[in-house]
């Protein structure tokens, strides 16, 4: 009987002028999505790459004095990541750019490389994209007559009196909807990996396939969570104008309204220093310092390295950054956390839960971010043991490390071969599909437990 209910639902959702309409608009999108991210893909590919390779150049000058070629901020963008097109998590919005040092990780910068700064980019079109505004709208349009529209039509009672319960005509529905919005993100999806394919930029790979699986599954319990809201309108109302209109009020709270208001709340509960309070910390924590520190602290001989004032500036310019290195640390983990409890209290909206997954099985946004923030701090203790290495073997220096002057350390050439370097860690996608396992557990739970009041409400519902 439930194949019956399913296999009916299908054929009305295939005769109705919205089955056409979402088509094509579905195709349409997948299809913008992949062009748009060809040309900008290419463009960010191409301009990391020429980055990188003046990078390598300022790094040759630099190493002809080891001391200046370890105190010099390196500006290390991240580059453009290849599975862009499934989802940006919200990359437009983070720092990808990290300055550091071998003697600190000291800021974040963001690098769009946008010509223009007074043009704002918009929200990047790709799949997760189309899925969070189309198809969680398209489940409820397609849903909220589910009920409330046969009880109009007057079938609703007809289809009751046969042997079926109405478990499994809720079920049937729900089903249905779901797998006709479902075939149409795998079409959208064929048709997005054909252009990228034929477009010769992008690669796909086996982890490429495995994060389109990922997408795909999370993608299916986005639309089933969101026709669970639709089909709950539907038994909310005894007519289908009335579904719609609480249909459309729950997309855009879950949407619009829910974001804006955590963000408010975030603000208020989780507050962050502004960057002027940390200026004026610094200032006075800089001036504390030095008091604190005997005359003659800023002498210095550049010809003789040994002098013995160079010891106490070292040491007072040291301390300088580690007063500086606390304060901001400090104020850069409560952006952090700031962060991570707004996430959470945006997990209340099924499209936040579905683009949070995405963005833990992609390893992509903030997750991106802060597995480099701190494999940069590692990175940056072995660049540091390494130049206390080389400083050791040079009878020229005394050794006394500043991290801001070549005063007191080595001033040889450097082998720019010898130098730890940096490369960012690729975290594997079963690690990757295991943090967003918790992502795909609560979409099935509002899954289940939307589908189960609709169903309570369903056996209540008057059919005549």
């Amino acid at each position: 009987m439930l194949k019956t209910i399913i296999i009916r639902e299908l054929q009305n959702h295939l005769y109705s002028l919205r089955f056409i309409f979402a088509l094509i608009l579905t195709l349409f999108l997948f299809g913008v999505s992949s062009m748009s991210f060809i040309a900008e893909y290419k463009e960010q590919k191409n301009t990391h790459e020429q980055g990188m390779v003046k990078f390598q150049e300022y790094k040759k000058d630099l190493a002809k004095n080891a001391s200046r070629f370890a105190q010099n901020r390196t500006y290390l963008p991240l580059a453009p990541r290849n599975s862009g097109f499934i989802a940006s998590c919200q990359e437009e919005n983070i720092p990808n750019t990290i300055i550091y040092s071998a003697f600190n990780v000291f800021n974040y910068d963001i690098s769009e490389g946008n010509k223009n700064p007074f043009v704002l980019p918009l929200k990047s079109v790709n799949w997760e994209f189309i899925l969070v505004l189309l198809f969680s709208f398209l489940a409820i349009i397609f849903t909220f007559d589910a009920v409330s529209g046969e009880k109009e039509m007057r079938t609703l009672a007809l289809g009751l009196s046969n042997p079926v319960s109405r478990g499994i005509l809720c079920a049937g529905k729900l089903i249905g909807t779901v797998i006709i919005l479902t075939m149409f993100v795998v079409l959208g999806i064929i048709v997005s990996v054909l252009i990228l394919l034929f477009s010769g930029q992008t690669m796909i790979t086996y982890t490429t396939v495995a994060e389109i699986g990922g997408f795909l599954l999370l993608s299916l319990l986005l639309i089933a969570c969101s026709s669970c809201v639709g089909l709950l309108t539907s038994v909310l109302s005894y007519r289908s104008n009335t579904s719609l209109l609480i249909g459309l009020m729950v997309w855009l709270i879950l949407l619009l309204i829910i974001p804006h208001t955590t963000l408010l709340l975030s603000n208020r509960l989780f507050p962050v220093e502004s960057s002027e309070v940390i200026i004026q910390n610094t200032n006075n924590s800089r001036k504390t310092i030095e008091a604190g520190f005997p005359e003659g602290k800023w002498r210095s001989e550049s010809n003789n390295p040994f002098t013995p004032d160079h010891q106490i500036r070292a040491n007072m310019q040291m301390e300088f950054m580690l007063g500086e290195k606390k304060i901001r640390d400090n104020w850069y983990n409560s952006q952090f956390s700031q962060y991570l409890n707004t996430s959470k209290m945006t997990l209340i909206s099924p499209m936040f839960i579905f683009e949070m997954g995405n963005e833990h099985m992609l390893n992509g946004g903030f997750q991106r971010f802060i597995n480099n923030w701190n494999d940069l701090h590692t990175y940056q203790e072995q660049f540091l043991t390494w130049f206390k290495a080389f400083d050791s073997k040079d009878d020229k220096s005394p050794h006394w490390y500043n991290p801001y002057e070549d005063y007191s350390t080595s001033k040889s050439k450097v082998n720019i071969d010898e130098v730890p370097v940096y490369s960012e860690r690729i975290v594997p996608f079963t690690q990757r599909l295991s943090r967003s396992g918790i992502y795909i557990a609560l979409l099935s739970i509002y899954t289940a437990i939307l589908f189960y009041i609709s169903f309570v409400l369903f056996i209540r519902y008057d059919v005549r």
